[in-house]
């Protein structure tokens, strides 16, 4: 009976240590030019595509982290990250031009991110609020 119990338990290890073999993680950067703001209440946005090919089933794992910057950020000015361009799932990052996020966690990794600015008021900005050179880096896995 013990040598069954552990011919079963070493069989059962084996299994775990072959399974997370065939376990695999990636990673990208993206890149975008932010967008411009020429009038308040206007929301304005830009891409970050995926790059890059993803195995079947894989999934953003970790933190997502991004950097953005802008020309100057007059009061009013809002920053928000989105999964997938239904803007369905975003984040608030107006008083963090960098930082990371869990909140994609589970995800798949192959759809763009959209980075969306806007200043809350009425009329045109002078001058406009410039968008610079943006980051994210999207860290995935797969079974």
């Amino acid at each position: 009976m013990k040598t069954l119990l552990k011919f079963t338990l070493s069989c059962i290890l084996a299994l775990m240590v072959v399974s997370e073999a065939w376990a695999g993680a990636g990673a990208y950067s993206s890149t975008t030019v932010g967008p411009n703001v020429y009038s308040k209440n206007w929301i304005v946005t830009s891409t970050f595509n995926p790059v890059g090919s993803f195995p079947p089933g894989s999934y953003i794992n970790g933190n997502l982290y991004w950097n953005y910057s802008t020309s100057y950020r007059p009061v009013g000015f809002e920053a928000y990250l989105c999964w997938d361009s239904t803007y369905a799932e975003c984040i608030n990052i107006t008083n963090l031009q960098s930082g990371s996020t869990t909140a994609f966690q589970g995800r798949t990794p192959n759809h763009s991110f959209v980075l969306l600015h806007r200043v809350v008021g009425t009329g045109t900005l002078s001058p406009p609020v410039y968008g610079n050179s943006d980051q994210i880096i999207v860290n995935f896995a797969y079974p």
